[in-house]
C-alpha cells in the first residue's frame, strides 16, 4: 500500500513536472540564447510562442562581437488561415544583426535589423535533417542582400550604443496578447476594421514591441467567416488612450512600413 502511495505521487508530480514544461512557451538555453529570441520577438511579426519550435543560432561574428544569426520559426503572417498545422506549415528564416548583449539587455538597431524570406516546411526539413541547414540560409538569400544588412548595421565597425535600441532579456511568456490594450480600446478598433468576422480578440492582437514611452505595437489579422486571413495591420496603443492603424502590404519584408509608422507616431520620443 505504502509503495503503491510512494509511485502515485511520483506519477503526479512527474505529470506537474510536464504540465508546466508544456505550458511554459520560451525557454532560455542560456542568456545569449535569450538575447536572441528578445531580438526576434520584438523584431518579427506573427512569431510562433514556443520557442521550442524554433531554429537560432549564430552563423557569423564581426571584428568587433557583432553576430549575424539565423532565426526560423513558424508565423501567423505568413499563413492562409487562423487554425494551421504548426508542424507542416511554411516557416519565416530570418538573418537578424545583434550588435551586443550583456546580462541584462541585448542591443541592436531598429527596423535595419534583419532580413527575412518564407521558406516551405520541405525545404526546412530535408535542409535541417541533412545537416545542411546554414548552407541552405546562404542560398536562400543573396550575397547582396547580406552584404547590404551587414553595411546597415556596421558591421566591422566599432560599437556605436548610441544608435541601437536595448530590450531587457525576460521572460516572454509573461507579454501576454492584449495585454497592454484596455477593452474599450479593443472594441474601437474592432469596430473600425469592418471586415473582422470572427470576435474572439485573443487570436488577434499580437504584441510586437513597445518603446520607453508607454506606446506598444501590436500586429493584427482579419479573417473571414471561413477563419481564412483577410487583411494584416500594425496596431500601436499609445499610453492606454488612443491608437493607430495601418494596413500592411508586405508581410515578409515590412521594415521600412513599420519605421515610417513609428515616425509619423513619434516612436521613441518623449510625449509633450
Amino acid at each position: 500500500m505504502k509503495k503503491a502511495t510512494i509511485i502515485i505521487t511520483i506519477t503526479i508530480i512527474m505529470l506537474g513536472i510536464l504540465f508546466l514544461y508544456l505550458h511554459d512557451p520560451v525557454k532560455f538555453r542560456d542568456l545569449h540564447d535569450g538575447a536572441m529570441v528578445v531580438e526576434a520577438r520584438n523584431t518579427l511579426i506573427g512569431l510562433h510562442r514556443d520557442e521550442r519550435k524554433t531554429w537560432r543560432y549564430v552563423l557569423e561574428e564581426d571584428n568587433y562581437g557583432r553576430e549575424m544569426y539565423i532565426y526560423c520559426s513558424n508565423s501567423s503572417s505568413i499563413n492562409e488561415t487562423l487554425f494551421f498545422d504548426s508542424q507542416s506549415s511554411p516557416r519565416i528564416l530570418a538573418l537578424l544583426i545583434m550588435q551586443k548583449s550583456d546580462t541584462e539587455f541585448v542591443y541592436y538597431y531598429e527596423d535595419i535589423n534583419f532580413l527575412s524570406k518564407k521558406i516551405s516546411y520541405s525545404d526546412y526539413h530535408s535542409n535541417l535533417s541533412a545537416g545542411r541547414f546554414t548552407e541552405f540560409v546562404y542560398e536562400t538569400f543573396l550575397e547582396e542582400e547580406i552584404n547590404l544588412l551587414k553595411e546597415k548595421n556596421d558591421w566591422n565597425k566599432p560599437l556605436d550604443e548610441s544608435k541601437c535600441v536595448k530590450k531587457r532579456i525576460i521572460d516572454l511568456s509573461e507579454r501576454r496578447t492584449n495585454q497592454l490594450v484596455p477593452s474599450s480600446l479593443r472594441t474601437e478598433i474592432y469596430n473600425r476594421i469592418s471586415e473582422c468576422k470572427y470576435q474572439d480578440e485573443e487570436f488577434f492582437l499580437e504584441h510586437l514591441t513597445s518603446d520607453d514611452y508607454d506606446r506598444h505595437i501590436y500586429f493584427f489579422r482579419t479573417t473571414d467567416e471561413k477563419l481564412l486571413y483577410i487583411d494584416s495591420y500594425l496596431v500601436m496603443i499609445i499610453q492606454g488612450k488612443t491608437y493607430e492603424i495601418v494596413k500592411l502590404v508586405d508581410l515578409i519584408n515590412f521594415q521600412q512600413e513599420l519605421s515610417v509608422f513609428k515616425s509619423k507616431n513619434n516612436w521613441g520620443i518623449p510625449s509633450k
